[in-house]
C-alpha cells in the first residue's frame, strides 16, 4: 500500500448553535458528520486533486457565506482545515506542501491547518 494524499476536511467546533453555518455548508459541500457543536465537511470540487486546491475550494465557499453564517464561523473555537494522508509502506518519504497563498487564506479566516495520517489497514 502506498502513502497518498486523501482529501481536506473542514472541521468546525463551537459551543454555540451552528445551524446557519451548517445549512449553507451542506448546500455547497459534502457533509461528512454533524452533531451538536461539531460539523465536518469536504469539498464537492472534483478538480481539487491537491491539498492547496482543496483548501482554495473550501475558502471560496466560506467567502460566500451570509452574515449570519459568518457570525457562526467566527464564534467557533475550532476551524480546522485537516489534510488527510493515507499511510502506507511506500514510498520511504512522502511530503505534502501547501502554497503560501493558501496558508495566508486559512490564517485570514482564523483557521488552523492540521495534518492527519491514517495508518494502513491490516
Amino acid at each position: 500500500m502506498k502513502t497518498t494524499y486523501l482529501n481536506v476536511d473542514l472541521e468546525i467546533a463551537s459551543r454555540r448553535a451552528l445551524a446557519p453555518l451548517t445549512d449553507e455548508l451542506r448546500a455547497a459541500m459534502f457533509e461528512l458528520h454533524r452533531e451538536r457543536g461539531l460539523a465536518c465537511y469536504e469539498t464537492n470540487d472534483q478538480r481539487a486533486k491537491t491539498p492547496s486546491a482543496a483548501i482554495r475550494a473550501i475558502v471560496r465557499v466560506l467567502d460566500r457565506l451570509s452574515p449570519a453564517a459568518k457570525r457562526c464561523w467566527r464564534a467557533a473555537h475550532r476551524r480546522d482545515f485537516d489534510v488527510g494522508i493515507g499511510g502506507g509502506a511506500t514510498p520511504f518519504q512522502f511530503a505534502v506542501a501547501l502554497d503560501e497563498d493558501v496558508v495566508r487564506e486559512v490564517a485570514r479566516l482564523g483557521g488552523r491547518i492540521v495534518i492527519t495520517v491514517y495508518g494502513k489497514a491490516r
